[in-house]
């Protein structure tokens, strides 16, 4: 006599004989016309803005085979970030200069999420992990007064994630200017929200050497705003039901800074890794983002079969190896 489902579950209906792999996803929030443009114009916004590191050890936090900085960025909209930066010991010298360059990992949080210092030496890698704006200590500096998500989402040029993906850029761009740092080896990734980001980040930086994007959120809008039941999707979905007089900039908002749209951009090999039980980014937005990597980008997608919304050991593992592949570590 249940009056209403026990659980509720979406997903693709493919022509028989087409495997789902080729899905290249719904009609609706396409890439628009001046998508480049808009892009090249933000990066002129960033780029007149001086960068102003001010960068402090945390001795405390140190490891047998890491050191760890405090980085503080200057970024559009007169705000900061915060960053926290690992490095191998053995790649500075007693004065804190470079004695050897060394593979980087950009980590990136998901939704509302700090991005804790990770510390990955032992392997030889440094670690930037990033907080954009409204995330961890970066809040200090600048804190949404509402859902980051809905942040200015009928006006694309100051739309929460349009800002979000320049601060990415902010800190990718110090990290490049590290001289202990390998700049032909240098990684972008993140989980979720951070999925999305490592992809805007390889989209946006062409001297990103190769992207893990974990359980990718905020891609494939058409798909996703279907398919998704809970998290983003729905509120999106929510507010495009209203169909009032925003609906066509909030439409443009989410077509700009969508990662399947992104990843149109990207020249540099990615993994897509997905969670087959996920209900906030359903598997198929995943083979979605990975059917818009340009042709001859080596690219691989995986789906963990019983994973909910989670990155679990068997992608770090995945993800691993794709490091040792593409940035030559152990």
């Amino acid at each position: 006599n249940a009056q209403s489902p026990l659980f509720v579950w979406r997903t693709v209906a493919m022509p028989k004989g087409v495997p789902p792999i080729r899905y290249r996803g719904a009609r609706g929030f396409e890439r628009p016309a001046d998508f480049d443009e808009f892009w090249i114009r933000a990066k002129k916004q960033l780029a007149a803005v001086p960068m102003e590191p001010v960068i402090e050890r945390v001795p405390d936090r140190d490891t047998s085979t890491g050191l760890l900085y405090k980085v503080t960025l200057r970024s559009v909209g007169d705000t900061k970030i915060v960053c926290w930066y690992f490095v191998p010991r053995d790649a500075l010298d007693d004065q804190g200069q470079a004695r050897r360059r060394c593979p980087a990992v950009i980590i990136m949080p998901g939704y509302g999420a700090e991005e804790p210092p990770i510390d990955r030496t032992t392997s030889g890698i440094a670690t930037l992990s990033v907080n954009p704006r409204n995330h961890g200590p970066s809040r200090d500096y600048w804190k949404c007064p509402v859902e980051h998500l809905v942040w200015n989402i009928a006006d694309p040029e100051n739309f929460y994630y349009r800002l979000a993906f320049l601060d990415c850029l902010r800190a990718a761009e110090f990290l490049f200017e590290r001289p202990e740092i390998d700049p032909k080896r240098v990684a972008a990734e993140g989980g979720s929200q951070g999925g999305l980001f490592a992809l805007a980040l390889a989209a946006l930086e062409p001297r990103i050497a190769c992207v893990c994007s974990n359980v990718t959120a905020f891609s494939a809008y058409a798909d996703g705003i279907i398919l998704g039941t809970l998290g983003h999707h729905k509120t999106y979905r929510e507010i495009l039901g209203r169909n009032d007089t925003t609906a066509t900039l909030v439409r443009k908002s989410l077509a700009y800074t969508d990662g399947a749209n992104m990843a149109t951009r990207v020249r540099c090999p990615v993994q897509i890794s997905m969670g087959g039980m996920d209900p906030v980014c359903h598997y198929m937005q995943g083979i979605v983002v990975y059917n818009r990597i340009p042709k001859g980008v080596p690219k691989e997608y995986h789906v963990a079969p019983n994973v909910p919304h989670a990155v679990p050991p068997e992608m770090r593992e995945w993800n691993a190896r794709w490091y040792r592949r593409w940035l030559g570590v152990q």
